[in-house]
């Protein structure tokens, strides 16, 4: 049976909520949860492409050794794109994501998919 324990990164506070673990608690997997964590936090606040935010975290620790790119590239991507702003459908989604603009006036007829 798998462990019903939750737990929460709060700045760089481990927190748990929900429930006790079921077996002994392991330090190296809080460094792990941590360590992907900040790769998630890094990777929406900079410009870096995400192999190099997350070379640049897992160099400062011994754990970051551990991690693949790969098991946090996904979820480092989904952390970048929720800051994106939403990708208009059409023109008028475009104007009003642009306000001050006139892009529908230049424009004649239909557009169709």
């Amino acid at each position: 049976v798998g462990c019903k324990a939750i737990a929460k990164l709060l700045n760089t506070q481990l927190i748990e909520t929900f429930s006790s673990h079921n077996h002994d608690i392991d330090g190296y997997n809080s460094d792990i949860f941590s360590m992907k964590a900040r790769c998630k936090e890094t990777a929406k606040s900079s410009n870096q492409n995400l192999r190099e935010v997350f070379n640049g975290v897992t160099r400062e620790s011994p754990t970051g050794r551990k991690i693949s790119f790969n098991s946090c590239e996904s979820s480092m991507y989904r952390s970048k794109r929720q800051l994106q702003p939403k990708i208009p459908q059409n023109l008028v989604e475009l104007e009003s994501a642009l306000p001050g603009t006139s892009y529908g006036l230049h424009f004649k007829g239909a557009v169709t998919a």
